[in-house]
């Protein structure tokens, strides 16, 4: 094999490459479309990143998703979810000053549900392109913190922490409300993972071997 001829297979392998990545990309972009108008997020934020602000973070959130629990339970939509949650957010609000208090912190809670614009996010094998979507967030103090996130609807907040995976029924609101296609898509993440880290390697070789080559 030539030096040219080498080198025209690794520009034509690379272009190939530089393609499925804008394919892929564009078809992120529509499914983070789809997932907006089917899922709400939830988002608590730490006042700080200090060892206590983080651990009253966990507190805060395990008490609001017990009171959430009775009030989606019922929810068969996604305009259920919403309307259940936005009429309960002073409920819930109470829900995470008590919580705050009981601890012996005295900081100030803000919570609001509207449209927020993330990046990728895996969560229990589950990837969530970056767009837009719907989230219900919760500040404690100045919100300047790590933030921890789940799906609130459909309920995959409710994960089985050991496992790390979800309930069934959880998985199968989620497959419901998406195509065949795109639930494959974003429950089938770590393989994609493998896939390209795979292929990122080969690249590395191929390079290797055509500056050896040189």
């Amino acid at each position: 094999m030539t030096y040219k001829k080498l080198i025209r297979i690794t520009f034509c392998f690379i272009l190939f490459l530089i393609i499925l990545c804008k394919i892929a990309e564009q078809y992120e972009t529509v499914l983070s479309k789809d997932l907006s108008k089917s899922v709400i997020r939830f988002h608590v934020r730490a006042n700080s990143d200090s060892i206590n602000d983080q651990l009253l973070k966990y507190r805060v959130r395990d008490n609001v998703i017990e009171s959430l629990k009775p009030l989606l339970k019922d929810c068969t939509s996604y305009n259920d979810a919403y309307e259940t949650i936005n009429k309960n957010l002073p409920v819930l609000d109470a829900v995470a000053l008590k919580t705050i208090e009981s601890f012996g912190y005295s900081y100030n809670v803000t919570s609001s549900l509207s449209a927020e614009k993330f990046p990728d996010k895996i969560y229990g094998g589950i990837k969530f392109p970056g767009g837009t979507y719907t989230s219900y967030i919760i500040e404690i103090g100045s919100g300047s913190g790590h933030n921890w996130w789940c799906c609130l609807y459909p309920p995959l907040c409710f994960i089985n922490e050991t496992t790390a995976t979800f309930p069934e029924p959880s998985t199968n609101k989620l497959k419901y409300k998406l195509s065949k296609k795109e639930y494959k898509y974003v429950s089938n993440c770590k393989k994609r993972k493998h896939r390209y880290s795979s292929r990122r390697s080969k690249l590395k070789y191929r390079f290797k071997y055509l500056k050896f080559f040189n």
